[in-house]
């Protein structure tokens, strides 16, 4: 491990237990080079990945300080019921997403995009646009389990209806994709 990396860990231990609370300056670079007999450029490298890691901001001319919890910030692992739970109201859903559909069903065998969407013409432009800059990005595989950042987001839509997720309690298929978007379309449309 470097010594940026250790030092990083270092001030993350001591934010995660309460040392540095949300809102304080922490030490200055110069400070925190001379307590650990490391250069400035190895401070600002721990800063840097602290910075991240969203628990430390810089603010300009006055230094770092720890980041205040925010509202959208993933929430804890939840520990799984001890029992089974009964499942209400499954039928309302299920006639929501058969309304929704057309009555035709809900397909979750692949993910296509509304033809007739008025944002697709963008986006596939977009897309374009992206492919011609960085050719490489559609030749890879992703993870598995699905994109980190769209299992990320979605553990943060689901604070509101509260449920406890985490990004890796999640597996994201091109399946369950389409049927998300379906599904969240509507749950966050008024009725």
């Amino acid at each position: 491990m470097t010594l940026y990396q250790n030092l990083a860990n270092r001030l993350r231990e001591h934010i995660q237990h309460g040392f540095y609370k949300p809102g304080d300056k922490l030490p200055s670079v110069r400070q925190l080079a001379q307590e650990h007999g490391v250069s400035i450029s190895t401070v600002q490298e721990a800063y840097r990945q602290l910075e991240q890691d969203t628990l430390v901001e810089a603010r300009p001319k006055s230094g770092y300080f720890v980041c205040s919890r925010k509202k959208d910030s993933l929430p804890s692992v939840s520990r799984p019921p001890q029992r089974p739970l009964e499942v209400s109201q499954w039928e309302e859903v299920l006639n929501m997403l058969m309304i929704r559909s057309n009555n035709k069903g809900v397909q979750l065998q692949h993910a296509m995009p509304d033809m007739a969407a008025p944002t697709l013409k963008p986006l596939l432009k977009t897309l374009a646009d992206l492919s011609k800059q960085k050719p490489e990005l559609g030749l890879g595989y992703a993870d598995i389990r699905g994109t980190e950042e769209l299992r990320t987001q979605l553990c943060r839509l689901t604070v509101a209806s509260g449920c406890q997720l985490h990004p890796d309690d999640l597996v994201v298929t091109s399946g369950c994709q389409e049927a998300l978007s379906v599904c969240l379309r509507a749950v966050t449309k008024p009725r």
